[in-house]
């Protein structure tokens, strides 16, 4: 079992698939590639999900291959949108960090990798998937 790596003074190679640690509290740590030409990001599953080097703070090299991404599935308490992704126009409650926010409504949407405030406001918002500690249907 290798070390953690800062992100930052020691980053991985360009291409080298590894597993990292986002900076929100208690989230499962991700795997994925590193692309480093240009953007420092590690790609995580199906585009657009991507972290970039800034969401991140530590990495190890991952031995193999990379794991099958997660496949949306149902969910009744509060799960990681990377480990428990929702389908596709989820009608959900989002927390931003735990515990000190409060849930929020919003609408999964697949095509961006965003959580959509969906009831009228003056100021809508729309998070990415990385800005959100958890989620859960709404009515669970």
């Amino acid at each position: 079992m290798s070390a953690w790596k800062d992100i930052f003074s020691t980053p991985p190679a360009d291409g080298q698939n590894i597993v990292a640690r986002r900076w929100l509290p208690d989230t499962a740590d991700v795997f994925g590639t590193w692309v480093a030409q240009a953007q420092n990001r590690l790609r995580v599953g199906p585009d657009p999900l991507a972290l970039q080097q800034s969401e991140l703070w530590c990495w190890k090299p991952l031995a193999g291959d990379l794991p099958p991404w997660p496949v949306p599935h149902a969910a009744k308490d509060w799960r990681d949108p990377w480990t428990f992704p929702p389908a596709d126009g989820t009608l959900v409650w989002i927390r931003r960090f735990p515990p000190w926010t409060p849930a929020l409504p919003a609408r999964w949407s697949v095509g961006d990798a965003s959580f959509m405030q969906d009831q009228p406001s003056d100021s809508p918002f729309r998070l990415p998937w990385q800005a959100v500690w958890r989620w859960k249907p709404r009515g669970s």
